[in-house]
């Protein structure tokens, strides 16, 4: 009854309010409307349930991460809010809040987490142990508080078959406007445990064969043709590199060859180069690699029967000098068709 009463009262109210606007001359009455009851707009409730939703479809996984305190140490407090997947790539993402109760405005990001790699070389984090590139810069204002989100790009860690996350380790690099170091490395290292019970999944595809053991490295891998829809996509091989030497080092991808072809490019600078690159990895834990195809210029055509090798080098176990090159030995990767 109350709400038929505010309805009829709200509609009379809008009526001598129109009457007044319609008429210069004169003035209109004021109706004063004590609200003792929401009213439930069907809009509102339309748009809250879409939000619902859309929050939702934010996290199509089958697992998540309870909201915990991952470091808090000099008046500086990050706090993980949960998973979520980009809905626009299906990265996986780590919900961040960041609270800065310092002077300093300061930056967020992410670095090794074990500092026996060599710094510089991109920021990463590990998946049930399997290193994978991320992506996070927060910058947080003296006294304030923000959220966003850590990046992980694990597309070829899904591929090699490791799809639910049971762990997850990385270690912030936290610094001031003059990129002066305030926390890293062991200082602002944290492990993350989803809701997912038992041990991390570790278990590689059974088309990931085993190439090579030797050297301080297992080396697991596969080639995968492209996409015949896309021109541009010439394949890639991916492999799954495990130190197994004791200390970190280094693999590098020295040539990659098709059918005994080399695949080389031209490089800006003049000349042509070797396709492939060079990965770090900590001991007991192992790198997920992919090469294209697509950057070299005279890839061959790929058959049922072609024969896809590179010859692999390492550096650092031995000597921790990553200018100690040896060469690992040659790898021949199966065709997934």
């Amino acid at each position: 009854m109350k709400k038929k009463m505010l309805i009829l009262l709200l509609a009379a109210a809008a009526g001598v309010s129109a009457c007044a606007c319609g008429s210069s001359g004169k003035s209109g009455g004021t109706i004063t409307v004590e609200q003792t009851e929401p009213l439930e707009s069907s809009e509102e409730g339309t748009e809250n349930a879409e939000a619902e939703a859309t929050e939702e479809e934010e996290n199509d996984l089958d697992y998540d991460v309870e909201e915990q305190v991952l470091l808090d140490s000099g008046g500086i407090k990050i706090t993980a809010k949960g998973l979520s997947t980009n809905e626009f790539h299906g990265y996986l993402e780590l919900n961040l809040s960041a609270e800065n109760q310092t002077d300093t405005d300061i930056g967020i990001g992410t670095c090794s987490a074990q500092i026996d790699v060599p710094t510089g070389i991109g920021s990463y984090a590990y998946l049930n142990g399997y290193q994978v590139d991320t992506s996070i810069l927060i910058d947080v204002p003296a006294h304030s508080t923000v959220e966003d989100t850590c990046t992980f790009y694990w597309d070829e860690l899904k591929e090699a078959g490791i799809e639910e996350i049971n762990e997850i380790e990385l270690a912030f690099h936290i610094h001031d406007p003059d990129y002066k170091e305030i926390l890293s490395g062991e200082q602002a290292k944290c492990t993350i445990k989803t809701t997912l019970e038992g041990e991390p999944d570790t278990e590689l595809s059974d088309d990931m064969a085993l190439l090579l053991d030797a050297g301080g490295w297992q080396i697991y891998g596969k080639y995968v043709p492209g996409d015949e829809d896309l021109p541009e996509d010439k394949g890639h091989i991916l492999a799954v590199c495990r130190n197994t030497s004791g200390e970190s080092a280094q693999i590098h991808f020295a040539e990659i060859a098709v059918d005994g072809t080399v695949l080389t490019y031209e490089a800006s600078i003049g000349g042509t180069l070797n396709i492939g690159n060079r990965y770090y990895e900590n001991p007991g834990r192992a790198v997920v690699c992919r090469e294209s195809f697509a950057m070299a210029d005279n890839v061959p055509e790929i058959s049922d029967v072609s024969v896809i090798t590179a010859i692999l080098e390492t550096a650092g176990p031995e000597t921790g000098d990553y200018s100690d090159v040896q060469t690992l030995g040659t790898v021949t990767f199966p065709a997934v068709r």
